[in-house]
């Protein structure tokens, strides 16, 4: 919840309702059981593929794609850049509150829940939100004509990248987290990038603190 609020209040300029940020947070739930089940199908088949590297972010960043495509895209309230950001990012926090009930149960059978909380809460959490929000700033600016489909396309791949170099940060520093911190890191400066661009070319900038930043992109 603290993370869904977070990511709600970076849109500054044009707030989406709460209902429907709400909607897209439940959305990601749901959409967890096929992800899920698609992910666990595939481990089956594809023995050679690493599942956590590999299979996990290319299964968890299209399902959750789709997910926000099929039931988030087309509504009129998305009408600026910034939604992007803001749907993928709350629906991907769905996912994650699912994905947080195996990973602590799990925990607690090993005695090792302080551990894995900490790391869920601070890194893996955020972590889903972050993957999600630079194909959803993609999802925003293919939607209003600002990107190529070639562009998009590399973007989701970007996505499913970090989502790879995470896990596997995950998977060879769990110990000291190093890895996992420096891949957050990055990814947080990435975030605060797509975020500025976003919220700049919203449409809905003309009164607000960012139509100066906007104007002085075009200058440039």
């Amino acid at each position: 919840m603290f993370w869904l609020y977070y990511f709600y209040k970076k849109d500054e300029i044009e707030p989406e309702p709460k209902s429907l940020v709400f909607k897209a947070y439940l959305i990601g739930i749901l959409a967890a059981i096929p992800i899920i089940i698609a992910e666990l199908r595939l481990s089956t088949i594809s023995e050679f593929l690493p599942e956590a590297i590999i299979i996990a972010p290319f299964v968890e960043e299209l399902g959750k794609l789709l997910a926000v495509y099929l039931f988030i895209y087309h509504n009129r309230e998305f009408d600026e850049p910034m939604d992007g950001i803001v749907y993928a990012a709350s629906l991907a926090l769905g996912f994650a509150s699912i994905e947080n009930v195996g990973y602590l149960y799990n925990a607690g059978r090993q005695g090792n829940i302080t551990e894995v909380f900490h790391l869920r809460a601070l890194l893996s959490v955020p972590g889903h939100a972050l993957f999600a929000s630079f194909w959803g700033y993609g999802l925003g600016l293919i939607k209003f004509q600002r990107i190529t489909r070639l562009i998009f396309t590399l973007m989701v791949m970007g996505a499913i990248l970090a989502h790879g170099l995470f896990n596997l940060a995950v998977s060879f520093s769990f110990e000291t987290g190093a890895g996992v911190v420096i891949v957050v890191a990055a990814l947080w400066i990435g975030f605060q990038k797509v975020t500025r661009h976003a919220l700049a070319i919203s449409p809905h900038r003309e009164f607000s603190k960012y139509s100066k930043l906007s104007e002085s992109q075009n200058e440039e």
